[in-house]
């Protein structure tokens, strides 16, 4: 194999962009090209003006060079750009011209197979803009690349809507993809691909990392997967034997369907062949096994008595598998004939069987009789150097045997102990020295360099024969590249849901079969779990914890508390587990019911680009920014930390009108996680809020916090920020003087009030008649809107339930 097709292997995608805005509506055309597949993918959308749809987009198909056009617009470029950046992506910008589609047509006819016809893509004409980057992407395999791509390629449509959007700060802050970038509070080398991989196939591990950037929105595919993995998971002989001995067998079936597309254009054998006869060859062999294999797997499946299945298992796998195989029959009996299986068996070498060809055979017997005569030649110098010429008897004891070894020069040499050299060098005339080695010395006489001048020009015949019917071999082989391509399909799917049922079984805690409601109302959780960490760290004592959201009454839920209390793992967890759901995985819970969620945004954990220019509360505000302009009532929204970047009462306030943005004009699900506890009083204003916090004790007398991990309904009224840093050693003054003025802050009532408190001067003493005048003034204020509140309730439950979370305060008012 050459060096740049290794390089090329390696980076599958290429894509091209075009991007058309008018009247303020921004049409984006898309094609990709997979170098694997020889497919052209194709799609056209409306996106936003911060292009989170293209995002997506490349998060899933990973091209690593893509062509783009200027749009004109100094903001939009530099938008395309930095998605360029986030996503590893060489970007080129080229003209307008470059995006001709006058000969389309002509080009697509000389693309696609010649069983195909042009009049089949009518529907990919539709698509203007995307045809441009089709034309493009097109000229430049030919032109810059001079790669060959007459009648082998495919072109596809890609509909973005039949998956979950999910972009860069998503896939980062959720750790679904693995990245060195990534700092979070979990080890940046667990990530939810390396939790799921128990893959044993390569073509296995790309569909699991599609299948993780791309979650399905569909309820019967989502279902049928985890139909399939439910079978699998009870199913243990099944499971076990496909996992641990068929699937470790695959090859990489998609680098040789590669090359077999590269060579199917060959109708006759080229001298100069491209790619490693040798190589091809042992991945044809191992691709005969895997069939066999999957004839054993197939008749497994078949075996399987599960009613509740047996729909699904016929649809996935059983009549794909049976038609697949059925299709293989003649390749099997192609290879059976010409392969030489005991030379694989007992001498690991690819060969052409002798009985194949005449020949072949003839030239076999050939070469096999000169290496006898070369082996009686060895043992007539043996005689010669180590018997007695009268009595035939060794002329010592300890004798070691002349050897016959392969030299690249003279083909075979003699080899005798570095202490027989000198039986060897007196008789100089009948054996010709090469050379002295450390420990043994090598020669030759003329009747073996005879028999190797003999052997070689055999050989060579043999050789060259052997390479014209492998390549021929490999020719017919190339001509069930389509059939190859559904049986990677096959054997990929299979090894993904063998991997989650693999999960699943070996893991210490539960896992269950999620409930998927297309426009579903609720989302339900019971003992929900982080499945990272609870895994990374072997956390037996794991705190579980419900979740019970509804679009109308809890579609927003505000998570208060302290820092390292389990806000995060908790937002964090919930979003995972909808992932889960919609990739057909099982989930850490007990019960879960969730709808299909179009997207999943992400406002989670802090970050600074200081080359860039930006801090982190401004990349804090893009990103939600971002959220309120692209999310829909489908999403899934999680806010964590919103506004902590700059004044409390600033970032209070940014906090409060996002989440009452949310609430009031999406109308999705969110949970918002933040410190700013007075956010908590929406849920007494608004509906469609409620409150949880985290479960946190405080020892009065050792002045200690004891974390529970545990959420509870209602608001917390503390955040606890002393005592987080009281575990970190702070000096006790600091700690003593924090509590102090933490006490003189929060008693203060209203801004003036606080002023007096802050200012100590000896006025203060005049003033405290007037600040209780004002304070009971301010509590009867407050005494009267909560009582308005208490009353407005629908209900006695509304009532009870709103005057037992609010008591405590109501109490504390009065006195």
């Amino acid at each position: 194999m050459e060096n740049n097709e290794n390089v090329e292997l390696k980076e599958e995608h290429i894509a091209c962009v075009f991007i058309d805005t008018k009247k303020y509506q921004k049409s984006v055309g898309v094609c990709f090209f997979d170098y694997l597949k020889y497919e052209f993918l194709m799609t056209e959308f409306i996106d936003n003006g911060y292009f989170t749809a293209l995002e997506s987009l490349f998060i899933q198909k990973s091209p690593f060079k893509c062509f783009y056009n200027s749009t004109n617009d100094v903001v939009d470029d530099e938008r395309i750009l930095n998605i360029f950046s986030m996503c590893n992506i060489q970007s080129f910008v080229l003209d307008k011209r470059k995006y001709d589609i006058t000969n389309l047509r002509e080009e697509i006819k000389l693309i696609i197979s010649q069983d195909d016809d042009v009049r089949n893509y009518d529907k990919h004409f539709e698509l203007e803009n995307g045809c441009k980057c089709l034309m493009v992407l097109i000229n430049y395999l030919r032109v810059n690349e001079y790669k060959d791509i007459h009648n082998k390629c495919s072109i596809n449509i890609h509909n973005i809507n039949l998956y979950m959007r999910l972009d860069k700060a998503a896939i980062s802050s959720l750790n679904i993809l693995p990245s060195t970038k990534n700092v979070s509070c979990y080890n940046s080398n667990m990530s939810l691909l390396s939790f799921l991989n128990k893959c044993n196939t390569s073509i296995g591990y790309k569909k699991l990392v599609s299948w993780l950037t791309q979650p399905l929105r569909d309820v019967t595919e989502i279902n049928k997967r985890l139909d399939m993995v439910e079978l699998f998971i009870k199913e243990d002989d099944t499971r076990n034997s496909i996992f641990c001995n068929f699937l470790k067998r695959v090859p990489e079936l998609d680098k040789l369907n590669h090359y077999l597309k590269e060579i199917n254009q060959n109708n006759e054998v080229q001298v100069n062949f491209k790619y490693n006869e040798e190589m091809i060859l042992k991945d044809i062999i191992k691709l005969y096994y895997s069939i066999l294999d999957f004839k054993q797997i197939y008749f497994g499946l078949v075996s399987i008595k599960n009613r509740k299945h047996e729909g699904t298992l016929n649809e996935m796998f059983i009549k794909p598998l049976h038609g697949t195989l059925n299709q293989f029959a003649k390749l099997l009996s192609m290879i059976e004939m010409t392969i030489d299986f005991k030379e694989i068996e007992e001498n690991k070498q690819y060969l052409i069987s002798t009985n194949f060809d005449d020949e072949l055979k003839r030239i076999c017997n050939e070469k096999n009789g000169l290496m006898k005569k070369i082996k009686d030649h060895k043992e007539d110098v043996e005689n010669d150097l180590f018997c007695d010429k009268y009595d035939r008897r060794y002329k010592r004891i300890n004798k070691e045997d002349i050897k016959i070894v392969n030299c690249n020069t003279n083909v075979f040499l003699f080899r005798v102990s570095k202490k027989d050299c000198s039986l060897v060098q007196q008789q100089k005339k009948k054996y010709i020295s090469i050379r002295m080695n450390k420990n043994e010395f090598l020669f030759t006489t003329n009747t073996l360099k005879k028999l190797c001048k003999e052997y070689d020009d055999c050989l060579y015949v043999y050789k060259t024969l052997q390479s014209e019917i492998v390549r021929k071999t490999i020719i017919a082989v190339a001509t069930y590249t389509p059939v190859i391509e559904k049986f990677i399909d096959i054997v990929s799917t299979l090894d993904v849901l063998i991997s989650f049922s693999v999960v699943c079984y070996n893991s210490p805690f539960s896992y269950v079969r999620p409930i998927l409601v297309e426009n579903g109302e609720n989302v339900i959780m019971k003992r929900s779990r982080h499945p990272l960490l609870e895994i990374q760290h072997n956390l037996n004592s794991f705190i579980p914890n419900d979740i019970f959201m509804n679009k109308q009454k809890s579609r927003l839920v505000i998570v208060t508390g302290p820092n390292m209390g389990g806000k995060s793992t908790y937002i964090r967890q919930t979003t995972i587990i909808c992932i889960l759901s919609q990739i057909g995985m099982f989930v850490p819970c007990d019960y879960c019911e969730i709808p299909i969620f179009s997207q999943i945004m992400c406002r989670v954990g802090a970050s600074d680009f200081q080359l860039k220019g930006i801090s982190t509360f401004l990349s804090e505000m893009i990103e939600a920014s971002a959220i309120v302009k692209n999310a829909d009532e489908n999403s899934m929204i999680i806010v964590d930390e919103l506004g902590r970047g700059t004044s409390t009462y600033e970032g209070l306030g940014i906090s409060w009108s996002f989440a009452k943005y949310i609430l009031d004009n999406i109308k999705c699900f969110c949970l918002f996680a933040t410190h700013f506890h007075e956010i908590s009083n929406l849920a007494y204003d608004s509906k469609g809020v409620i409150n949880r916090h985290v479960e946190t004790v405080i020892d009065q007398k050792q002045n200690k916090i004891c974390f529970l991990y545990e959420i509870k309904d209602g608001a917390s009224n503390k955040s606890y920020g002393v005592s987080v840093a009281e575990i970190a050693k702070l000096p006790k003054e600091v700690i003593k003087k924090a509590y102090e003025k933490v006490e003189e802050l929060e008693s203060a009532e209203n801004k003036y009030y606080l002023k007096g408190k802050l200012v100590n001067t000896n006025e203060a003493s005049t003033q405290t008649i007037d600040e209780k005048y004002e304070k009971k003034i301010w509590n009867y204020t407050k005494i009267k809107d909560e009582i308005h509140q208490l009353l407005s309730s629908s209900n006695e439950t509304e009532f009870l339930n709103k005057f037992i979370s609010k008591r405590n305060y109501l109490k504390e008012i009065y006195i």
